[in-house]
């Protein structure tokens, strides 16, 4: 399963593409789903991916027993491929305009034809032909129905599944005897609530019942009577017969007075036991079977206290009116002689010896005013001590002695009848006291005010106005508003003339003409465009409601907005939504927006905003910032030499110049625009290990095209050196040597680099190669934290071995995986051949390491190395801690004795380049590109070395290591490749292999190991380039 899930991830991670949208959801299946090994195989697309655009392809892949079977690619597999108790799986990827997506898997297991195995005869053989968990038992098979029987029916490693719904854990064939309560089962206690908890059959059993009555005390309201209790049938008792918390429930409270059983009328609310009574139809409310005492006419005058008897025990005292002067013995006061009309509270009294006023006193004897005259006696106002008959006149508007004349003897100047004395103007006869006020500007009553009753709304104007005079412009036109007078301010209240001018106020006026003024709601009452209608019927006025242009119903703020150089929405910008990138020009790609507005308002890119009319140049990858339609100059490549000025090519004017020429050291120019003049390039190294102390190191000479003269290194013990791995150990940008000894107790050496590159020996670095059998073969970053760490693995068995980098006082040091001989290797090569230490098999690993399942972490590519082709190869991926895992295994139809893993053509995906032994042809090799899912077959013919001709053509199998660099700095990965023909012999070859454009040419080394002996040849004079 793991295997699997890794081969798939592998899968997805080399074919799911990017830049369009990828395939989801698809469903395969396999027919037939029970296959037997004489049926063929169909992988079948049950379910398309949802996203299908009628453009999705798809591709199979097929494994045996968890492993790639290459030859099969169709959707059919013949039945002559599988064999019995095989699992076969097929992996379907979809593919939709060039990007691939979710691949669908489907599994089957070949049955064999011996119908032995379905021993039931159920149609459902047992594992591993089928699925049938009991052989033994026809009823139990895949698909069957799932019965209570405490048996998995169905196969589907659930028993009894659905019988159990409430999920208490006991089926209803278990015993549970309300399968919808979690409560209730035989493993729970007996509860006191009504019910049969624990399934025996019994109710509540173990709880007290004190009165007998067939309910514990927990449940029953009253223990201790046995005709109260639930589901007891209620009576008229006054009791909770039922335990409901109701009483008497099922008789009728007709008139919800709350009584029921004794209540002596059940259709009025006041009358109840007790009930307190009242004046009401009903005599009896307490219903105590006696007439309420408010109800009886006690003293028989004919009223109750209920008819208003005011003494219910005098009959002389009662409501009636026996007079009819409308005042009776019980009014307030009483009428004092109801035998008599004239004789009543409050009546005027008269002369005649009857007390007519019912206030105690017959006549009025009384003198009031204390002036000696009563009443009676002729005093005109028995109130006021200076009018009497006999007092002499005075001058104070009285009639002071009763003569029926006011001021009798005084002038009066006026003639209007009162005299100076106390006429206010007595020189107007309009004005004097008890004058009818008039509306004239004249205090007409004496009373000190002028025209009052003539301001009838208060606001200080009268309808004469202060003249006096009525229908003149000071007038208050009308006096039932006090926001009318002249000079009044104008308002928004239905009134045309405030001031009383006689012209309409103007915010009542229509100024614009309209139809509506201010007060109407007209908010310019200067354009006639403007105002509160809906003109267009939008929904929205030119007022409140916001429309700007109230003649187009497509027009208002709920309009929507186009590029028409219209505010269609009214919100004060035109054409918004219509700068993506808010740049502040309008999208050029909008037919709309192209019609509407001039060439210079709009955007060639509005999804960019550095890019609009007249922008700046800068390198960002759009070649048209300012939308001229022409290449900007800094994004445009003048020379042709494939970079621009924004591409860091330093001078556009010469193709010898740029980014990835080769920096001439000797021409004084910056050929490769790094800043730096004529520096020269890094040193790649390679190693001729003879057997001796002596390391003889070669740098790579760009400008000859060959390795230069020879740099050694001695080992600083006199050991014999036997490997090396060249790498930036110490993080200071210069290479640095880990030489490793021969022997059984090997050796390890640090050599420190420098920017010249020289070395200088600089510690033994402490990791331990003694009595393991190993040796260091390369260097890279497994861990990604920043540091090339080193890889070797046992020559007897291929079981690896990783140094993991680190650093103490600034020089670097090794941890070993794992610590102990006895642990469990990072990883151990499949095809490494251990008989004889068969250095052969050294050239079926890949060096340098180089992540091919593209996950980000650096891995191990091996291919077996034979005699004959075809080769099985496999990708141990690696973790990114040190670790690695055989994820993927392919099978190349060519025999693989040396390849090499690069972009050679340049197109972002890795190509494998090998061979150099067709089968006794030394120096043949093919590639095949497009990344490790399309690396099987026979692959393509790249170049041959040695195309059986001249001395050093042999039959005999032989082998080559290529080592992948860029040797001409152009961008393309050339090679270094070392051909042995035949195997361990001393006919090796040396040649350098130029890649322009996956176009090859090559020539040999002038410092080659044509004529190296072969006996003390360790690590094939490795070729130790650095990575």
């Amino acid at each position: 399963m793991h295997a699997r899930n890794a081969l798939v991830s592998a899968l997805l991670v080399l074919l799911v593409g990017c830049g369009g949208e990828a395939p989801l959801g698809l469903e395969v299946r396999i027919n037939p789903s029970l296959a037997e090994e004489t049926d063929d195989l169909q992988a079948e697309v049950a379910t398309p991916p949802a996203n299908d655009d009628g453009n999705v392809t798809y591709s199979y892949a097929w494994f045996r027993d968890g492993a790639l079977v290459a030859d099969y690619v169709d959707a059919v597999l013949p039945a002559s491929a599988t064999a019995p108790e095989e699992v076969w799986r097929v992996v379907v990827i979809p593919t939709m305009r060039g990007v691939a997506g979710e691949v669908g898997v489907a599994t089957v297991v070949i049955r064999a034809t011996d119908n032995s195995v379905d021993a039931d005869g159920d149609g459902h053989p047992r594992p591993p032909e089928g699925l049938d968990c009991d052989d033994e038992d026809p009823d139990v098979h895949p698909g069957a129905d799932e019965v209570c029987d405490g048996k998995d029916n169905n196969c589907d490693e659930l028993i009894d599944e659905g019988y159990d719904v409430d999920g208490d854990g006991v089926t209803t064939c278990a015993g549970d005897c309300d399968d919808d309560d979690a409560g209730v089962s035989p493993d729970v206690a007996e509860e006191c609530d009504g019910a049969d908890n624990n399934c025996d059959g019994l109710v509540d059993e173990g709880f007290v019942d004190a009165d007998g009555d067939g309910v514990p005390g927990c449940l029953d309201c009253d223990d201790d009577d046995a005709s109260n209790f639930p589901g007891n049938a209620e009576i008229c008792d006054l009791v909770d017969n039922n335990c409901d918390d109701r009483i008497d429930e099922l008789f009728a409270d007709d008139d919800g007075d709350t009584y029921v059983c004794n209540d002596c009328n059940e259709s009025a609310a006041t009358v109840y036991p007790g009930a307190p009574p009242v004046c009401d139809e009903h005599l009896d409310n307490d219903c105590d079977g006696a007439t309420d005492p408010n109800e009886a006419d006690v003293d028989g005058d004919g009223d109750s206290p209920c008819d208003g008897d005011c003494a219910p025990a005098d009959p002389a005292q009662n409501v009636n009116d026996g007079d009819g002067d409308g005042v009776t013995t019980c009014s307030a006061p009483p009428d004092c002689d109801d035998g008599d009309a004239s004789n009543f509270p409050g009546n005027t009294e008269a002369c005649d010896g009857v007390d007519n006023d019912c206030d105690g006193v017959p006549e009025s004897t009384a003198d009031l005013d204390g002036d000696g005259v009563t009443t009676c006696l002729g005093d005109c106002d028995d109130a006021n001590a200076a009018i009497a008959p006999g007092l002499a006149e005075s001058c104070d508007g009285l009639d002071n002695d009763c003569n029926g004349t006011v001021d009798d003897g005084f002038a009066d100047a006026d003639g209007d009848g009162s005299a100076s004395c106390v006429d206010c103007d007595d020189t107007e006869a309009a004005a004097l006291p008890g004058g009818v006020e008039v509306c004239d500007a004249i205090d007409n009553d004496c009373n000190s005010v002028v025209d009052e009753g003539f301001d009838t709304d208060g606001d200080g104007v009268t309808t004469c106005g202060p003249d006096g005079q009525p229908g003149t412009a000071d007038d208050d036109c009308n006096d039932s508003s006090g926001a009318v007078y002249p000079g009044a301010s104008d308002q928004c209240d239905g009134i045309i003339d405030h001031d009383c001018d006689g012209t309409p106020d103007p915010l009542q006026a229509d100024d614009d003409g309209d139809g509506l003024s201010e007060c109407a709601g007209d908010c310019d009452d200067t354009d006639g465009a403007i105002n509160p209608n809906d003109a267009d019927g939008d929904g929205y006025d030119s007022c409140t409601g916001g429309d700007c242009d109230d003649t187009d119903a497509a027009i208002s703020p709920a309009g929507t907005e186009l590029c028409n150089a219209v505010d269609d929405d009214c919100d004060g910008d035109l054409d918004n939504g219509f700068d993506t990138d808010d740049d502040g020009y309008l999208d050029g790609d909008n037919t709309d927006c192209a019609a509407a507005w001039p060439s210079g308002s709009l955007d060639c890119d509005d999804a960019d905003p550095d890019v609009f009319p007249g922008a700046a140049d800068v390198c960002d990858g759009v070649p048209d910032n300012d939308c001229d339609n022409s290449p900007d100059p800094l994004e445009y490549d003048d020379d042709g030499d494939g970079t621009s000025d924004c591409d860091g090519d330093c001078d556009d004017t010469d193709p010898t110049i740029g980014p990835s020429a080769f920096d001439d050291p000797t021409n004084g120019i910056d050929d490769d625009c790094d800043g730096t003049i004529d520096e020269p390039p890094p040193p790649r190294w390679a190693a001729d290990l003879t057997g001796s102390p002596i390391l003889a190191l070669r740098s790579w000479d760009y400008s000859a095209g060959d390795l230069g003269t020879s740099y050694t290194l001695s080992s600083p013990t006199g050991a014999n050196l036997e490997a090396a791995v060249v790498a930036d150990f110490d993080g200071d940008g210069n290479e640095d040597l880990v030489a490793q000894s021969d022997g059984s107790n090997p050796q390890v050496f640090y050599f420190q680099g420098d920017a010249s590159g020289s070395f200088t020996y600089a510690s033994s670095p402490g990791f331990q190669l003694a009595g393991i059998g190993a040796q260091i073969w390369t260097a890279g970053d497994i861990d990604n934290d920043g540091t090339p760490d080193i890889i070797g693995w046992d020559y007897a068995d291929g079981e690896g071995w990783v140094w993991l980098t680190g650093s103490s006082g600034g020089v670097p040091s090794w941890t070993r995986m794992p610590s102990s001989t006895f642990g469990i290797r990072p990883f151990e090569l499949q095809y490494w051949d251990p008989s004889a230490f068969n250095y052969q098999d050294h050239e079926s690993v890949h060096l340098p390491l180089v992540d091919v399942d593209l996950d980000g972490n650096l891995d191990i590519v091996e291919c077996a190395n034979s005699s004959s082709s075809p080769s099985e190869c496999a990708v141990h991926s690696g973790d990114g801690t040190g670790n690695f895992a055989v994820t993927y295994t392919f099978q190349l139809g060519r025999l693989i004795n040396g390849f090499a893993i690069a972009d050679f053509d340049g197109d972002g995906a890795l190509d494998m380049l090998g061979g150099f032994d067709d089968d006794g042809d030394a120096g043949q090799s093919w590639i095949w590109t497009g990344g490790l899912a399309n690396w099987n077959g026979g692959g393509t013919a790249a170049f041959d070395l040695n195309p059986n001709s001249g001395t050093n053509a042999s039959n005999a199998v032989g082998y080559g290591w290529p080592y992948p660099f860029d040797a001409d700095q152009d961008g393309d990965p050339d090679l270094i490749v070392k051909i042995i023909e035949p195997f361990n012999s001393n006919n090796r070859m040396l040649y350098f292999v130029e890649n322009v454009g996956g176009t090859w040419s090559w020539w040999t080394l002038a410092q080659s190991w044509s004529q190296h002996s072969g006996t003390a040849s360790m690590v094939q004079d490795a070729i130790a380039v650095s990575p």
